[in-house]
């Protein structure tokens, strides 16, 4: 029991209680957090959902509305000081706005040095260029290392069929998270030593 506290508390889940009073609510970075991204919601409109918080009934799921605000203001850059609130490293790729073909797109992400798993079938027709015409927004993927629920993609899909939304979402993962996985990884199994 005390190795999977201790567990949850690397994953970021318990936080160790430094004194025994709590200054104010703001005291946490969690508290912090949903108030400055919205991230609780006491109604929501269950016929006309218009916020991706209808998907849990009141919560919006964090990785959810950080997509949302970038989308909308144009940029993590925009969100300085929000972001600095969030516990650990950020990264951003750009994929150039030039790009022309399949195979642009898989030389960018498959570098000449790394096998390919193109399949012959996609290299028959790289050469064709990526149609826009069809679409009305331009596509964001979001690609979260580490997993993703199924409220995550639920609020994700939300947001991506919104019409004022400026983007259509690809969403990827490198896994599919729930309770029980997520428990699983971070609870001390004894028969393991």
């Amino acid at each position: 029991m005390v190795l999977t506290m201790d567990n949850l508390e690397k994953c970021g889940v318990l936080k160790k209680k430094e004194s025994r009073w709590v200054d104010a609510p703001t005291s946490s970075s969690w508290s912090l957090l949903s108030e400055r991204l919205d991230l609780t919601k006491e109604r929501v409109d269950t016929e006309h959902p218009r916020d991706i918080a209808y998907v849990t009934s009141g919560y919006a799921p964090l990785s959810a509305r950080l997509v949302e605000l970038v989308g909308r203001v144009g940029g993590w850059s925009q969100l300085g000081e929000t972001f600095a609130t969030i516990p650990g490293p950020a990264f951003k790729f750009t994929v150039p706005d030039n790009l022309q073909s399949i195979e642009q797109a898989h030389q960018l992400f498959n570098p000449p040095s790394m096998p390919s798993a193109t399949s012959i079938e996609e290299k028959k027709h790289s050469s064709q260029p990526i149609s826009r015409s069809k679409q009305t927004k331009p596509v964001l993927f979001v690609f979260v290392v580490g997993g993703l629920s199924y409220d995550e993609i639920s609020a994700l899909r939300l947001l991506s069929n919104d019409a004022s939304f400026p983007y259509t979402l690809l969403i990827g993962t490198t896994k599919l998270v729930n309770g029980n996985s997520f428990l699983k990884s971070v609870v001390h199994d004894l028969g393991s030593k």
